[in-house]
């Protein structure tokens, strides 16, 4: 339909900004190649606002293993990745991948020379989100939280990387979790929606986002959670799904790279009644993963020089103050056993 259409709304790739406007072959071709980035695009109500913005991260965790988190781009320079803490010390807490609200989170145990061989994923059960996106007082707070509100999975790369062609780099063996239709991996909490978990939603007030339901009026969910004031922003954290490939050593011991994958992020501008009135100027992966204080090497980068401190939320990362950051509730500071 706008095969033939010029300028910056459709154009998107450049916003209609440079030489392809004077050749139009080119802007139909670069337009056709990306007609599926272009479908993702479009608003649910597009005759009234068109297009939506809507936000992709990914972190590439490899090797021994090094981290490539979610704000710079896919590299494996070292001045775009650096190295998860090494097993000497190492706590619980940085094994932590990701995770974000207390509803998901990967951990990881590496081997001997620190591989990733075994990780298991946590995803919060149904009756515990449900108090966690009530508009309560459970909102935002953990000590109720426990390790019976979870149900947790085990990927052993020993285990599910069999034969030599799950290694081999032409027919390596990929594993997805959630899995759309495998009940050893999450199926339950799969959603054809979002091709992954679905995070939900949340109001951020003075930079803090408390869950909220899919209905009702945000800024009452907010207070009621424990916000002073109306939500200035409505975030959807869109969807959560982690991508593990089967490798194996020198040694012939097998072990994972693993990729955290989110999109379907959308935050938006609010008026004083709470609806929503337009995509916001600051959308980005950071703003919106800082105000649910999300937690893991993916989500924080590195430490800084000098920032580790005793547990890790009091330290300070590459794109995290200390303090902005909640640790996954089953993920203690204690030091964690090595293989």
């Amino acid at each position: 339909m706008l095969a033939n259409d010029r300028g910056a709304c459709v154009d998107w790739l450049t916003y209609g900004k440079n030489e392809q406007l004077a050749q139009p072959e080119l802007a139909i071709k670069s337009m056709e190649s990306a007609e599926g980035f272009n479908c993702d695009r479009q608003s649910n109500v597009n005759s009234n606002y068109g297009r939506t913005c809507q936000c992709t991260a990914e972190c590439a965790v490899w090797g021994d293993p090094h981290v490539n988190d979610f704000y710079v781009p896919p590299s494996r320079s070292n001045s775009k990745n650096f190295l998860m803490p090494k097993p000497t010390g190492r706590t619980y807490a940085q094994t932590v991948l990701y995770s974000l609200g207390n509803k998901v989170a990967v951990m990881v145990e590496m081997d001997a020379c620190d591989f990733i061989v075994v990780a298991r994923m946590y995803v919060i059960k149904d009756s515990c989100l449900n108090s966690i996106n009530g508009c309560g007082s459970k909102a935002m707070s953990t000590d109720w939280l426990d390790s019976n509100c979870y149900d947790s999975y085990t990927l052993d790369a020993e285990e599910m990387c069999h034969y030599p062609e799950d290694m081999d780099y032409k027919t390596r063996k990929t594993i997805l979790f959630p899995s759309p239709t495998d009940d050893s991996l999450g199926a339950k909490y799969y959603d054809e929606a979002v091709n992954g978990y679905n995070l939900g939603l949340g109001g951020v007030v003075d930079g803090l986002l408390y869950p909220v339901k899919s209905s009702g009026n945000i800024n009452s969910c907010v207070k009621g959670a424990g916000a002073s004031g109306d939500a200035q922003y409505k975030v959807n954290l869109g969807a959560f799904r982690a991508v593990l490939k089967c490798h194996i050593t020198q040694a012939q011991g097998h072990y994972f790279n693993v990729c955290i994958q989110r999109d379907h992020m959308q935050q938006e501008n609010l008026n004083s009644a709470g609806a929503a009135t337009g995509v916001t100027n600051d959308e980005s992966v950071a703003n919106m993963e800082l105000y649910a204080r999300s937690s893991g090497w993916c989500a924080t980068g590195d430490f800084t020089n000098g920032g580790q401190a005793a547990t890790m939320s009091a330290s300070t990362f590459t794109y995290r103050a200390a303090g902005a950051t909640d640790t996954f509730v089953l993920a203690s500071d204690d030091v964690a056993q090595t293989e």
